[in-house]
């Protein structure tokens, strides 16, 4: 059905981005394609249909759907081809839905451009939104991509590239940001699409327990390369490249609360990346061989490949992480008494946190989950003196902390710090870090900071004094997160607030943040870390609070609350997690 053959996408200057990229999808197959953030996996997905990011190029290769080579078209004939023979659903919904146009007028659009008559393509629109499992009445279809969920909108992106009954799906990161429920959902619905109508689908992700569940095959990149491919169950239970088995060993367990480690270092971008083997700056079991030339294809795992010298080097480990059961001792550092919070006025005024309660002690991470809707950013954002209570109190250290953060001390101001999701708009574009880590001292400490502190404070969060230069934008994903806590930490807080601080991140950045939030932890800064993966509370709570609808319904020590769940929407939450099931 796919077939993809040497593709090489460079710069306009002739620097490589992904190269000698092979694989092939069968009809009724899911093949993922997994790997870290700027690995390339993302520039195939849309090299597939055609596209290349700015100032770069497809190159080299094949991309065969069925008879017909994608790459050996016109620009006109690939336009004829997208959505009829080749779709894609991105990650992001907001960059995929117009806001200003109804669901409905969306989708027949991508219909009527190629000459289907705007009553048939209305029909087959109205089926492929049933087929995702959604109302297809009047009411629901003339909705905006606005009055719908993250769940919603995903399945309309999803029922938007059925429409054309294209022979392959290309799936970017379509459940990167939903709560464990919403994930499931589509994860199944996907699964179940793939073998109904007998599409070939690319799914592009970096989270390896969605890989375990939906996929059959399985291509590992490593900076612009494919470094493994095999079956999905050989690829889990035997990696046979030291990259897949350190992101193997980057997952964390909800089921067994292993420990986990990240890869260090970062992978070498475009224009950088060493001789020979790109991995070797980073691998464990590198030797002076690696150095020499890149690794050719080995035959491996029945059907795949691996790129490596030496394979079957690094264990995939399964140490279990010591429980922690911290102890409240004397006054809480927060405490959180019949908290409501309610967003509009009158009858317009929406309670979205009602009556919540809690305590986090000095030195102890308290994690708030939930699905999306929950209550738990607001709950976080109340903390931080983002959102002015409706009821209740929040006791610092046993006195009052006012609502808002104007009102309160510059103490209170430094003793409390946030950092948000996204940093790419927490963090200003136009400052560099230095400024940007350097502002909460001059702003909280009235002291300007010296170089030398603010390489410590980046050494607190492992990162190189050679980006106080930079700019955010110059920066990784993983990179910006740990400036965001470096500025955190600026402040010398007692408390930071986590708000699913790790969703955007691949396995292994994302094992490295929740290391190092760990280190904090046990440097006696407290955390209320709000997420929906439990997997990662499992990995760095002591305790779990669990809210749904506003309300909390279930808390206790993060070990006993997942695996002896009292309230049935904890062992719902718990239900939906996607586990990766390794072998030691």
């Amino acid at each position: 059905m796919l077939q993809v053959r040497g593709l090489r996408i460079e710069t306009e200057s002739g620097v490589e981005i992904v190269d000698e990229i092979s694989f092939d999808v069968s009809r009724g197959e899911i093949f993922a394609l997994v790997g870290e953030s700027g690995c390339g996996k993302s520039s195939v997905a849309l090299g597939l249909l055609g596209f290349a990011r700015a100032s770069a190029r497809i190159s080299a290769g094949e991309i065969r759907v069925g008879a017909t080579d994608l790459a050996a078209l016109t620009a006109r004939h690939l336009r004829s081809v997208r959505g009829s023979r080749i779709s894609y659903v991105p990650q992001d919904p907001s960059k995929g839905l117009s806001p200003r146009r109804t669901i409905i007028s969306q989708m027949v659009e991508t219909l009527t451009v190629h000459g289907v008559a705007a009553a048939d393509a209305r029909k087959r629109c109205i089926e492929a939104i049933s087929d995702v499992e959604l109302p297809a009445d009047e009411r629901f279809i003339n909705r905006y991509p606005f009055e719908l969920s993250g769940g919603q909108q995903q399945r309309i992106l999803i029922a938007m590239a059925l429409v054309g009954r294209p022979s392959v799906i290309v799936l970017d990161e379509p459940t990167t940001a939903l709560d464990a429920t919403s994930q499931k959902k589509i994860i199944e619905l996907v699964a179940h699409l793939a073998a109904r109508r007998e599409s070939a689908l690319v799914y592009v992700t970096h989270d390896l327990a969605v890989v375990q569940e939906i996929a059959h095959r399985v291509g590992v990149m490593y900076s612009g390369r494919l470094v493994e491919v095999g079956s999905c169950m050989q690829i889990f239970r035997n990696p046979t490249h030291p990259y897949t088995a350190e992101l193997l060993n980057s997952v964390p367990s909800v089921l067994t609360g292993r420990a986990i480690t990240g890869i260090p270092g970062t992978a070498a971008q475009p224009g950088e990346r060493p001789s020979g083997c790109f991995f070797r700056t980073r691998c464990p079991v590198a030797t002076d061989l690696c150095a020499e030339e890149y690794p050719p294809v080995v035959p491996a795992h029945d059907d795949g490949y691996i790129r490596c010298v030496r394979p079957n080097s690094v264990p995939v480990r399964v140490t279990i992480r010591e429980e922690m059961v911290a102890p409240l001792i004397g006054v809480p550092e927060i405490e959180v008494r019949d908290l409501v919070a309610a967003y509009g006025q009158g009858q317009r005024r929406n309670v979205v946190v009602e009556d919540v309660s809690f305590e986090i002690g000095k030195g102890e991470c308290v994690a708030v989950v939930g699905e999306s809707g929950s209550g738990k950013t607001t709950t976080g954002r109340c903390i931080a003196g983002l959102h002015q209570p409706s009821g209740g109190q929040i006791l610092f250290r046993g006195e009052p902390l006012p609502g808002q953060a104007k009102a309160r001390t510059r103490e209170q101001l430094q003793q409390v710090q946030i950092v948000f999701q996204n940093p790419d708009r927490s963090l200003n574009p136009s400052h560099t870090i230095r400024s940007i880590i350097g502002r909460p001292l001059e702003m909280l400490a009235g002291t300007r900071a010296s170089t030398g502190e603010l390489a410590e404070l980046l050494d607190r969060v492992q990162l190189s004094p050679r980006v106080l230069g930079k700019y955010a934008g110059q920066l990784s994903g993983g990179e910006k997160q740990r400036v965001a806590i470096a500025r955190a930490l600026a402040a010398r807080p007692s408390i930071i607030v986590c708000d699913e601080v790790t969703s955007a991140l691949d396995v292994s950045v994302q094992a490295a943040i929740v290391n190092l939030l760990d280190d904090l932890r046990r440097s006696g800064v407290s955390l209320l870390f709000i997420t929906h993966n439990l997997a990662v509370v499992r990995s760095l709570a002591n305790r779990a609070i669990v809210m749904k609808d506003g309300r909390v319904v279930d808390q206790g020590a993060t070990a006993s609350l997942f695996t002896q769940a009292r309230h049935p929407y904890t062992q719902a939450l718990y239900d939906a997690v996607p586990e990766v099931r390794l072998t030691a």
